[in-house]
């Protein structure tokens, strides 16, 4: 069972600052499909006075269809004893092609509009409030700038949080 904490305190539960270090996963909803990814890369701050949960999804994958068409989605950390779901299989199967959260055997559940994993440990629930490609003409020479050069650049999406729920 999950119950909703205070924002300010998250770091309660865990760490802000390595947060995504340890792997999550990423979730929204366009109404007609859910889709999870699995993301390293996010970052918790403040936009125009608001707490902002901020991920990134790479062009390529079939997960930034759904998050471009969702109004809400949702950063879930999973217990470690999912760590073949949500690190592996989330990471590398496309929901393009199968359902991913069927094959999970993990259960969907919704707050608000945004979806998540009712086995999560914590989940951080966000309104989309803007997106962006990554300006890769931005980034420093070298190893950052030789990663998009093939593949092109994650598209940046920023959440206002609206909830926070954690295990009891």
């Amino acid at each position: 069972m999950l119950k909703e904490v205070d924002f300010a305190e998250i770091s309660k539960y865990k760490d802000p600052l390595k947060l995504f270090d340890e792997g999550c996963v990423a979730l929204a909803d366009n109404s007609e499909k859910a889709n999870p990814i699995t993301i390293g890369w996010g970052a918790l701050g403040t936009l125009w006075s608001r707490p902002i949960c901020t991920v990134y999804i790479h062009k390529k994958r079939y997960s930034k269809k759904i998050f471009d068409e969702a109004k809400f989605f949702s950063v879930c950390f999973l217990p470690k004893e999912y760590d073949k779901i949500s690190l592996g299989y989330f990471g590398t199967a496309t929901g393009r092609n199968e359902d991913k959260i069927a094959k999970s055997g993990l259960t969907l559940l919704h707050e608000s509009e945004a979806p998540y994993f009712g086995e999560s440990e914590l989940v951080i629930i966000c309104k989309k409030v803007g997106q962006t490609d990554f300006n890769t003409e931005q980034v420093p020479e070298g190893h950052y700038r030789d990663w998009y050069k093939k593949e092109g650049p994650h598209t940046i999406y920023c959440g206002e949080i609206i909830k926070v729920l954690k295990k009891c």
